[in-house]
């Protein structure tokens, strides 16, 4: 488990993922090609979602809790759009394959 500090202040606690997990979660994001060229990227949020329940382990957060091992969506509307978004790279970063 590592601890980490979010631009906001918040303080977090981001934990190793599986590789089952992990790769659940890469594969939720879908992209449609047209031309030659990304036309759309689907899913991104949902991606984004999954990466926080799945790595989050605590942190600065009013009664965290779990439910079946992973963060609740209390814990998870308590961040703001700027605070996933900088977590979810946290704990992809987190995540150590290939050594």
């Amino acid at each position: 488990m590592a601890d980490k500090k979010l631009k906001s202040g918040r303080k977090v606690k981001i934990k190793s993922m599986s590789v089952d997990q992990i790769d659940e979660c890469t594969d939720l994001p879908e992209v449609i090609f047209e031309g030659g060229s990304i036309k759309t990227i689907l899913n991104s949020s949902k991606a984004r979602t999954q990466w926080i329940r799945y790595g989050l382990a605590g942190g600065d957060f009013k009664d965290y809790k779990e439910t079946n091992g992973v963060a609740s969506d209390d814990i998870i509307k308590q961040m703001n759009l700027e605070e996933k978004d900088e977590l979810m790279t946290l704990i992809q970063d987190g995540q150590v394959l290939g050594e």
